[in-house]
Protein backbone atom coordinates (compact mmCIF):
# COMPACT_ATOMS: atom_id res chain seq x y z
CA UNK A 1 0.00 0.00 0.00
CA UNK A 2 1.04 3.14 -1.03
CA UNK A 3 -0.73 5.50 1.09
CA UNK A 4 -1.32 7.69 -2.13
CA UNK A 5 -5.05 8.93 -2.78
CA UNK A 6 -5.91 9.03 -6.16
CA UNK A 7 -8.88 11.16 -5.87
CA UNK A 8 -12.54 10.81 -7.78
CA UNK A 9 -10.35 10.11 -11.02
CA UNK A 10 -7.41 8.98 -12.30
CA UNK A 11 -5.24 8.25 -15.23
CA UNK A 12 -4.00 4.19 -15.97
CA UNK A 13 -2.97 1.65 -18.37
CA UNK A 14 -3.76 -2.06 -17.83
CA UNK A 15 -1.07 -3.38 -18.88
CA UNK A 16 -2.34 -7.44 -18.23
CA UNK A 17 -6.52 -8.89 -17.72
CA UNK A 18 -6.61 -11.67 -15.72
CA UNK A 19 -9.72 -13.27 -14.46
CA UNK A 20 -10.03 -15.19 -11.02
CA UNK A 21 -13.03 -16.93 -8.50
CA UNK A 22 -12.27 -16.02 -4.73
CA UNK A 23 -14.44 -17.96 -1.63
CA UNK A 24 -14.06 -16.60 1.31
CA UNK A 25 -14.62 -17.61 4.86
CA UNK A 26 -17.40 -15.73 6.47
CA UNK A 27 -15.60 -12.97 8.46
CA UNK A 28 -17.63 -13.70 11.49
CA UNK A 29 -16.07 -17.37 11.45
CA UNK A 30 -12.48 -15.62 11.26
CA UNK A 31 -12.53 -14.71 7.68
CA UNK A 32 -9.83 -15.67 5.24
CA UNK A 33 -9.40 -17.24 1.70
CA UNK A 34 -11.19 -20.99 1.45
CA UNK A 35 -10.08 -21.70 -2.59
CA UNK A 36 -8.98 -19.67 -5.37
CA UNK A 37 -9.27 -19.81 -8.99
CA UNK A 38 -6.37 -18.14 -10.52
CA UNK A 39 -7.54 -18.98 -14.13
CA UNK A 40 -11.23 -18.50 -12.90
CA UNK A 41 -11.91 -22.08 -14.14
CA UNK A 42 -9.91 -24.45 -11.40
CA UNK A 43 -10.08 -23.99 -7.55
CA UNK A 44 -7.67 -24.70 -5.16
CA UNK A 45 -8.57 -25.28 -1.42
CA UNK A 46 -11.98 -25.93 -0.11
CA UNK A 47 -14.28 -26.71 -2.34
CA UNK A 48 -11.49 -27.11 -4.49
CA UNK A 49 -12.08 -28.37 -8.14
CA UNK A 50 -14.22 -27.72 -11.70
CA UNK A 51 -15.44 -24.05 -10.70
CA UNK A 52 -18.34 -24.35 -14.05
CA UNK A 53 -19.84 -27.28 -11.64
CA UNK A 54 -19.05 -25.54 -8.38
CA UNK A 55 -22.55 -25.35 -5.98
CA UNK A 56 -20.40 -22.16 -4.87
CA UNK A 57 -20.65 -20.10 -7.88
CA UNK A 58 -24.11 -20.70 -8.50
CA UNK A 59 -27.30 -18.34 -7.59
CA UNK A 60 -29.93 -20.10 -5.02
CA UNK A 61 -33.02 -18.49 -4.11
CA UNK A 62 -32.10 -14.85 -5.29
CA UNK A 63 -28.89 -15.42 -3.31
CA UNK A 64 -25.88 -15.11 -5.33
CA UNK A 65 -23.33 -17.12 -5.47
CA UNK A 66 -20.88 -17.89 -1.95
CA UNK A 67 -17.73 -16.94 -4.80
CA UNK A 68 -17.11 -14.37 -6.71
CA UNK A 69 -15.68 -13.73 -10.05
CA UNK A 70 -12.75 -11.06 -10.41
CA UNK A 71 -12.18 -9.10 -13.33
CA UNK A 72 -8.29 -8.01 -13.21
CA UNK A 73 -6.34 -5.74 -14.19
CA UNK A 74 -2.22 -5.14 -13.63
CA UNK A 75 -2.06 -1.54 -14.34
CA UNK A 76 0.07 1.28 -14.13
CA UNK A 77 -0.74 4.67 -12.48
CA UNK A 78 -0.03 7.68 -14.89
CA UNK A 79 1.29 10.33 -13.00
CA UNK A 80 1.10 14.25 -14.05
CA UNK A 81 4.73 13.96 -15.70
CA UNK A 82 3.21 11.17 -18.00
CA UNK A 83 5.71 8.94 -17.36
CA UNK A 84 4.53 5.67 -15.11
CA UNK A 85 7.36 3.38 -13.37
CA UNK A 86 7.13 0.00 -12.25
CA UNK A 87 6.67 1.62 -8.48
CA UNK A 88 3.01 2.91 -9.79
CA UNK A 89 2.01 -1.15 -11.00
CA UNK A 90 -1.22 -1.68 -9.54
CA UNK A 91 -4.46 -4.21 -9.26
CA UNK A 92 -7.62 -3.07 -10.09
CA UNK A 93 -10.12 -5.66 -9.06
CA UNK A 94 -13.77 -5.18 -10.42
CA UNK A 95 -16.15 -7.51 -9.19
CA UNK A 96 -19.99 -7.75 -8.79
CA UNK A 97 -22.24 -4.53 -9.34
CA UNK A 98 -19.05 -2.89 -11.57
CA UNK A 99 -18.55 -6.22 -13.77
CA UNK A 100 -20.28 -3.99 -16.56
CA UNK A 101 -17.34 -1.37 -16.43
CA UNK A 102 -15.39 -4.21 -16.44
CA UNK A 103 -17.07 -5.01 -19.76
CA UNK A 104 -16.99 -1.44 -20.73
CA UNK A 105 -13.75 -1.44 -20.10
CA UNK A 106 -11.95 -4.42 -22.55
CA UNK A 107 -14.60 -3.62 -24.88
CA UNK A 108 -12.62 0.20 -25.30
CA UNK A 109 -9.54 -1.81 -24.89
CA UNK A 110 -10.34 -4.46 -27.69
CA UNK A 111 -11.71 -1.47 -30.14
CA UNK A 112 -8.33 1.11 -29.88
CA UNK A 113 -6.49 0.53 -33.36
CA UNK A 114 -3.61 1.84 -34.82
CA UNK A 115 -3.76 3.68 -38.14
CA UNK A 116 -3.73 0.75 -40.12
CA UNK A 117 -6.45 -0.62 -38.41
CA UNK A 118 -4.63 -3.17 -36.43
CA UNK A 119 -5.84 -3.96 -32.91
CA UNK A 120 -3.28 -2.48 -30.56
CA UNK A 121 -1.91 -4.18 -27.01
CA UNK A 122 -3.71 -2.88 -24.16
CA UNK A 123 -0.61 -1.37 -22.54
CA UNK A 124 -0.63 1.30 -25.43
CA UNK A 125 -3.69 3.03 -23.96
CA UNK A 126 -4.51 5.30 -21.23
CA UNK A 127 -7.65 5.51 -19.90
CA UNK A 128 -9.34 7.25 -17.04
CA UNK A 129 -11.19 5.93 -14.32
CA UNK A 130 -13.87 7.74 -12.40
CA UNK A 131 -15.43 6.45 -9.19
CA UNK A 132 -19.26 7.56 -9.46
CA UNK A 133 -21.98 6.83 -7.03
CA UNK A 134 -24.74 4.33 -7.47
CA UNK A 135 -27.88 3.37 -5.45
CA UNK A 136 -30.92 0.88 -5.83
CA UNK A 137 -32.95 0.88 -3.35
CA UNK A 138 -31.16 0.55 -0.25
CA UNK A 139 -28.23 -0.58 -1.44
CA UNK A 140 -25.42 2.02 -2.27
CA UNK A 141 -21.57 1.30 -4.09
CA UNK A 142 -19.19 2.82 -6.74
CA UNK A 143 -18.52 1.97 -9.91
CA UNK A 144 -15.12 2.77 -11.75
CA UNK A 145 -16.43 4.25 -14.96
CA UNK A 146 -13.88 3.94 -17.84
CA UNK A 147 -13.41 6.74 -20.80
CA UNK A 148 -10.46 6.94 -23.31
CA UNK A 149 -7.73 9.29 -22.56
CA UNK A 150 -4.93 9.22 -25.17
CA UNK A 151 -2.64 6.79 -26.22
CA UNK A 152 1.14 5.79 -26.11
CA UNK A 153 3.52 6.98 -28.67
CA UNK A 154 5.96 4.34 -29.93
CA UNK A 155 9.39 4.48 -28.51
CA UNK A 156 8.89 7.14 -25.50
CA UNK A 157 9.55 6.83 -21.79
CA UNK A 158 5.70 6.00 -21.24
CA UNK A 159 5.58 3.38 -24.13
CA UNK A 160 8.50 1.64 -22.94
CA UNK A 161 7.55 1.44 -19.35
CA UNK A 162 4.34 0.49 -19.83
CA UNK A 163 5.82 -2.51 -22.23
CA UNK A 164 8.47 -3.58 -19.58
CA UNK A 165 5.49 -3.81 -16.96
CA UNK A 166 3.97 -6.27 -19.38
CA UNK A 167 6.43 -8.28 -19.56
CA UNK A 168 7.14 -7.90 -15.84
CA UNK A 169 3.44 -8.94 -15.23
CA UNK A 170 3.55 -11.70 -17.70
CA UNK A 171 6.38 -13.48 -16.57
CA UNK A 172 4.77 -13.06 -12.39
CA UNK A 173 1.20 -14.89 -13.53
CA UNK A 174 3.02 -17.29 -16.04
CA UNK A 175 4.76 -18.35 -12.24
CA UNK A 176 1.78 -18.44 -10.37
CA UNK A 177 2.93 -15.42 -8.47
CA UNK A 178 -0.17 -12.96 -9.34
Amino acid sequence: MTGQIYGKKVKITPVMFFKQNILFQDIDEGGGLLCRAVDAKHGVGTPGGDCAVCPKMAWANDEPPECTLYHNYAALIIPDDGKPTLDSLVIVSMKSTNLKMAKDWNSLMRMRQDENHNQLPMWRGIYELESQFRQEGKYSWYVAVPKNAGMHKAGNAAYNACHDAYLAVREMYAAGKL
